[in-house]
């Protein structure tokens, strides 16, 4: 393929360790990845692409570049002409990470973003076969493009693990076993639905919810579901690596509860980690290498669920048990696969 400079946008990796690991391993395929600080007005990816002079764009979160308000919603009336003039003479490899911005509501307008990055696009990545079967079922003209490619392993990036004892000691944390819910707090996580299974089934195990609320109202609604609930422990704020590693050498057991998702880093990471992980059975785009014995699925949020997390205590947590996970997702299997959808990319749009 040659010397290749990829431009990945948006740039969010000051809170997201994925496009740096990745940029670090495409290094030895022979691809330099290159990144655009800051917002540019008008047309920015024209514009990034016209400073920067990549071979290929990497598209990963499109909402970087869509309005937020009314305000500005003509930023994403705007973009699929942005992407258009870039496409004109640069291929374009869309990751989809999700169908849409999270929280969201569905509307004319994003839906003609998304159809328009697609068709744009040599190559759709998805993380898992049943991520890629949900794109091309909201966007058929992926059907020929998709790529599956297992999220990286992000266990890497972590301080080394303390052990159980010391982390809860830290953490002043009794011997309760503990359930955690990390990560970004945002109601498309379903923690409204956990607080009021814990509130009504009082399954006798302590729920930790760990992480940074953005909207304060939403924090105000979580606060009141868990008021007079001592096994429930709202621990709200950003996390550092440092304490993200003592939250995950503490627990347990992981909870997730998306509403829908294509793909999960968090839960990624948990199994990287050999932690035992309980989620609904409805998220069959998460692909965590299963059957096995440390992924634990329930249908509803009722006994099922206590029989989940029951069964996910009996496991117990073993670095050990994720040892093929880690290979399968590590950096340099993402990086070659990486490498070749680059390839067909590039092939597809005749300029190899």
């Amino acid at each position: 393929m040659g010397f290749v400079r990829v431009l990945s946008v948006p740039d969010w990796r000051a809170g997201n360790s994925y496009q740096q690991l990745l940029a670090d391993a495409l290094k030895s395929q022979g691809i330099e990845t290159i990144f655009s600080p800051g917002y540019r007005r008008g047309l920015p990816l024209f514009r990034m692409c016209r400073d920067l002079q990549p071979d290929l764009i990497h598209l990963h979160w499109p909402e970087a570049f869509l309005g937020s308000s009314t305000s500005d919603a003509y930023r994403t009336w705007r973009f699929p002409i942005d992407l258009a003039l870039c496409c004109r003479r640069i291929p374009l490899v869309y990751t989809s990470h999700n169908l849409r911005p999270h929280n969201s509501k569905s509307s004319w307008h994003i839906s003609r973003v998304y159809q328009s990055i697609v068709r744009s696009a040599g190559v759709v990545i998805a993380h898992s076969r049943g991520a890629g079967e949900a794109v091309v079922a909201e966007f058929p003209d992926a059907a020929t493009k998709i790529h599956v490619i297992p999220h990286g392993d992000l266990s890497s990036t972590l301080p080394a693990a303390m052990s159980r004892q010391a982390s809860r000691d830290a953490l002043q944390l009794s011997e309760t076993p503990v359930c955690l819910m990390f990560g970004a707090v945002e109601p498309y996580k379903g923690i409204e639905d956990v607080l009021k299974f814990w509130n009504h089934y009082k399954p006798g195990i302590r729920l930790v919810i760990a992480g940074r609320v953005s909207d304060e109202s939403y924090e105000t609604s979580l606060r009141s579901l868990a008021a007079g609930n001592p096994s429930i422990d709202l621990r709200f704020g950003w996390l550092s690596d440092a304490e993200l590693r003592q939250w995950l050498s503490a627990a347990d057991v992981v909870l997730f509860n998306y509403r829908t998702i294509l793909t999960s880093g968090a839960a990624c990471l948990a199994r990287s980690l050999g932690i035992p992980i309980v989620l609904p059975s409805r998220l069959t785009t998460v692909d965590l290498g299963e059957p096995h014995s440390h992924v634990i699925r329930f249908q509803s949020s009722d006994e099922k669920l206590t029989a989940a997390l029951e069964a996910a205590l009996k496991v117990g947590v073993n670095w050990d048990s994720a040892a093929l996970w880690r290979e399968q997702t590590s950096w340099s299997n993402v990086a070659q696969l990486t490498a070749k959808a680059y390839h067909v990319a590039r092939a597809s749009f005749g300029n190899v």
